[in-house]
């Protein structure tokens, strides 16, 4: 199936939720959310826009006017094998005190335990992948969704 075919399979309703990591012809065309983008690829489009850092380095000399952004990984993440945080936490706070150039959102290794943790850090909000992907069980998932509605 191709993307198209996929998109188009949902709801329409929900199509302004959906941004997109690839084919960012199709955001235009269906009307859908906003396009995402690569740490290593230049952003070039206007409307809701968002980009993956996973330095600080990356996110300092970022130029272009985002909607938001994710840091990754924060934590060793649970998704992807050996791929562990670089970050030290008080240079990650410190540099979360002084950035306002756009939201960033914390992503990886993300657990119920550590979303108080980020929240502290400066984080406006998280990113789950691995915790929902691999909880089996729908009410936990919903579990996961009330934490950080609620944090």
């Amino acid at each position: 199936e191709s993307m198209r075919d996929y998109i188009s399979a949902l709801d329409s309703q929900y199509y302004h939720k959906i941004s997109l990591h690839s084919h960012h012809d199709l955001v235009d065309e269906m009307k859908l959310g906003g396009k995402h983008f690569k740490s290593d690829q230049v952003v070039k489009a206007k409307g809701l826009v968002s980009k993956s850092f996973h330095s600080l380095n990356e996110l300092e000399f970022e130029t272009k006017t985002l909607s938001y952004g994710f840091l990754s990984p924060i934590f060793e993440s649970i998704s992807k094998v050996c791929y562990a945080s670089e970050f030290e936490m008080d240079d990650l706070k410190q540099k979360l005190r002084s950035f306002n150039n756009f939201p960033i959102y914390a992503l990886g290794g993300i657990e119920m335990d550590k979303i108080k943790v980020v929240k502290d850090l400066g984080f406006p909000g998280v990113a789950l992948l691995g915790t929902i992907w691999l909880e089996d069980k729908i009410e936990k998932r919903g579990e996961f969704t009330e934490a950080i509605l609620n944090a």
